[in-house]
């Protein structure tokens, strides 16, 4: 199973990090359109000309200001874990997304992902210039 790591320094405080990577309210400020929290998790939509797509995800991990992790729930099914380190002048996020199959689907699915980590990462980051 293949995995994707990044690594990113905010110019904020770990609560304020983790709020805006794990709240409903932060998620659309950088992640989604929309998002709301289920049962057991959460759901993410983007609107796009061709209509909406998403994705609904179970947490896994939620430590307040520290971590956030969860679990998509679908058939090519990933873990993607926020870890946030505080810094001296702000923090750092370790985002890791993995479980991609060792598959041509598998692998097609971890580069559109990579690529979306780094735009959607871009974004986040600039929520605190």
């Amino acid at each position: 199973m293949a995995t994707i790591e990044r690594m990113i320094t905010l110019n904020t405080d770990a609560q304020t990090a983790y709020d805006a990577i794990s709240s409903p309210v932060g998620m659309t400020k950088w992640f989604c359109d929309e998002a709301q929290v289920t049962d057991d998790g959460f759901s993410v939509a983007w609107k796009m000309e061709q209509g909406s797509f998403g994705f609904a995800a179970t947490i896994t991990e939620n430590e307040a200001g520290r971590v956030f992790a969860y679990r998509t729930i679908e058939d090519d099914a990933t873990i993607t874990r926020f870890e946030i380190t505080p810094q001296d002048k702000g923090c750092e996020v370790q985002v890791t997304e993995g479980d991609f199959a060792d598959t041509d689907a598998g692998k097609a699915s971890m580069t559109e992902h990579e690529n979306g980590w780094d735009f959607f990462l871009g974004r986040l980051q600039g929520l605190f210039v």
